[in-house]
């Protein structure tokens, strides 16, 4: 994560998953195709097993119903690799508790304790633990017959507490940050819709339904005979609420409810819907079974039965065939991204040129940030290669970056309405590239039209890179000498060997695009005086008007946030000098020779934990700008240490590891 973002990078380090570990010792495109059919292979599996096992699925039906939930490609959520094992492990996980004997308590817990290893430190926290397990644990209580009263329950619960607890704790450091920030964050000031439209939700599902009508077709099918005394048909109807009833629900009820939510108005209840894939399949297949009676037969020619098939498994391969072609068609798209927009593996994360300058930015301290980036463009591509970005995207974002992020794009929200709700219905921190009107099409990024450039100058923006040339005279292009080095080898190889790197990737893809921003300030700079203003909102629209020349030669601060400002010069020292004596993630030692009192900024983000100390003597740092650290220095030379220590540290530590 960049260190402007809310969840900084301590709270992120020294952890790995199931899901991280391959690409330390194996090639990323074998690590990354591995863990693809890793997750294919668990879903339609654990699919198979539960149709079979619990479902009364016949071999053939329980075979179709695997591989269709592993093919499935939906917007409600599907089998996909950032995800982890999060859906994938939904078969797995009901399978594996409902065979758990509920007559022992120690077996349960320790076999769960493994299950949380294997299986939970491959999730994704957020919606494996918050969203999905609540679910299973609903249709276990449904699906299990052999409760034997209360301790059979207790045991239950007690196994799949165990494997949260287990799941979670990678996560400790990351959960406590979002817990401490969250009340301060975007999120929290969310509202959404005060008012339901149940007429725009209805439309919404019905359109659904007209692109996925066989499996609605097959939810008639097991309705038609459903016996809600039976266990399996209970779960199905489980999984069914939450993911076809509940997640709709969800956001027009937030917006209803939010007044007494409190920062919780901010999650995103609808990812309840992530479960309706597998709820959708195996209502499909369960309700094929209704169909079993009619059976039909191919003999050979001297009327020996060779092959004898149920209708439900007839329309089962059809079914089959049909989740088939759409990824086939899904795959095309992929292929297509690849082949003629040069959308891959190696363009985006095997880029020679994109190294050297990351490793640049590094040295000189500035950050990158992605222009016109979208959903083949990820803000985040750039931390592939260690650089440090201003832009990406966490679950919270403190509200003070979110409101200098939104005067950054202020330009293309007020040109694009979409981006604009986008902006804040996701929070998601990009230099989007427009999606509607006349920008959508431009062959170059019209930065002036989009973007403010001297805000992203004060963050330390000093390299931009992006898929298209950019429009701008104060950015200077950078030479991309491997690209054309690759281009040149590429156009002389042999047909075959070309076919073959398409296939792994290889191909050298789109020409990507950097940019040089000379204006970028450092990660520390002084600035003689103070500028405040009555509240926020009077800050933020000052902000978004001001040059980079007027926000150097003032630091812009609230006034019940500013500290005391008498002893200020009104110019800038011209003897002031800093020396970097140490800097790493949540660390800075600073030399600053001053001859008259100064404020010096430090470009990271602003919290209450960090602790300043000038000549060993503490001082408390103020929001400069509204968003970064500002510290009062006096002339003379100062010594200048700050350490980031927030409470989850205790987790980072040693001791605690081992713990």
């Amino acid at each position: 994560m960049g260190w402007l973002c809310s969840i900084d990078r301590m709270s992120n380090v020294g952890w790995w998953s199931n899901f991280t570990l391959p690409f330390m010792i194996l090639p990323p495109w074998l690590a990354f195709g591995l863990l693809m059919t890793l997750q294919r292979l668990v879903a339609s599996y654990f699919t198979y097993r539960l149709m079979r096992d619990r479902l009364g699925g016949t071999v053939l039906v329980s075979v179709a119903a695997g591989c269709v939930y592993s093919l499935l490609h939906t917007d409600l959520g599907e089998v996909t690799f950032m995800h982890g094992l999060n859906e994938p492990g939904v078969p797995l996980l009901l399978w594996f508790f409902w065979r758990l004997p509920l007559n022992r308590l120690l077996p349960v817990l320790g076999w769960s304790f493994l299950m949380g290893i294997v299986v939970g430190w491959g999730m994704s926290f957020i919606i494996g633990t918050a969203f999905i397990l609540p679910v299973i644990w609903l249709a276990l209580q449904a699906g299990r017959s052999d409760f034997d009263g209360w301790r059979s329950r207790l045991v239950l619960t007690a196994g799949l507490g165990v494997f949260w607890a287990v799941s979670l704790y990678p996560r400790l450091p990351e959960i406590w940050a979002l817990g401490l920030v969250a009340p301060d964050s975007a999120r929290a000031a969310f509202r959404g819709q005060s008012t339901i439209v149940w007429s725009r939700i209805a439309v919404r599902q019905f359109k659904y339904i007209l692109a996925w009508w066989p499996f609605f077709a097959g939810i008639l099918l097991w309705l038609s005979g459903v016996r809600w005394r039976r266990p399996q048909d209970r779960v199905i109807a489980v999984f069914l609420a939450m993911g076809l009833v509940v997640a709709p629900l969800t956001d027009p009820l937030r917006g209803w409810l939010s007044p007494w939510l409190g920062f919780l108005r901010g999650v995103d209840f609808k990812r309840f819907q992530i479960v309706a894939p597998m709820a959708l399949s195996l209502a499909l297949f369960c309700g094929l079974t209704r169909w079993s009676t009619w059976r039909g037969a191919l003999c050979d020619n001297r009327g020996r039965m060779r092959l004898q098939l149920s209708l439900s498994e007839i329309l089962a391969g059809l079914i089959w065939l049909l989740a088939a072609g759409r990824s086939v068609e899904v795959k095309a798209g992929h292929w297509r991204l690849q082949r003629y927009e040069g959308y891959n593996w190696s363009a985006i994360f095997g880029n020679d040129d994109l190294k050297a300058y990351a490793r640049q930015a590094r040295n000189e301290e500035l950050r990158f940030a992605t222009a016109g980036a979208h959903a083949r463009l990820h803000a985040g591509f750039m931390m592939a290669y260690g650089a440090e970005t201003a832009d990406g995207h966490t679950g919270l974002y403190g509200m003070r970056y979110y409101q200098f992020w939104s005067k950054v794009i202020q330009p293309l929200m007020e040109r694009d309405r979409e981006i604009r709700g986008f902006h804040q219905w996701g929070l998601y921190v990009y230099l989007h590239h427009a999606r509607s009107g006349s920008d959508y099409d431009v062959r170059e990024i019209p930065f002036r039209n989009w973007y403010n450039l001297d805000l992203l100058s004060l963050a330390g923006v000093g390299y931009l890179m992006s898929e298209k040339p950019i429009a701008d005279g104060r950015l200077h292009e950078l030479p991309m000498p491997m690209y054309t080095q690759r281009i040149g080898e590429w156009s002389e190889l042999p047909t075959q060997i070309k076919i073959r790197r398409y296939l792994q990737g290889r191909n050298p893809g789109r020409k990507l695009y950097v940019y040089r921003n000379e204006a970028a300030l450092p990660r520390h700079f002084l600035v003689p005086g103070l500028r405040t203003f009555a509240d926020a909102d009077a800050l933020w629209e000052a902000m978004g008007e001001a040059a980079l020349e007027e926000l150097t030669s003032r630091v812009f601060v609230v006034e019940s946030e500013a500290p005391t400002r008498s002893e200020l010069g009104t110019t800038q020292d011209g003897g002031a000098h800093i020396a970097v004596l140490d800097r790493t993630p949540g660390r800075h030692r600073l030399q600053v020779h001053l001859d008259s009192p100064c404020v010096l900024v430090v470009t990271d983000q602003y919290y209450p934990w960090w602790e300043w100390r000038v000549n060993g003597h503490q001082i408390t740092a103020f929001p400069a700008y509204g968003v970064f650290q500002g510290i009062m220095l006096p002339p003379g030379e100062n010594l200048v240490e700050g350490v980031y220590r927030p409470p989850y540290q205790v987790l980072l530590r040693p001791g605690s590891l081992a713990l």
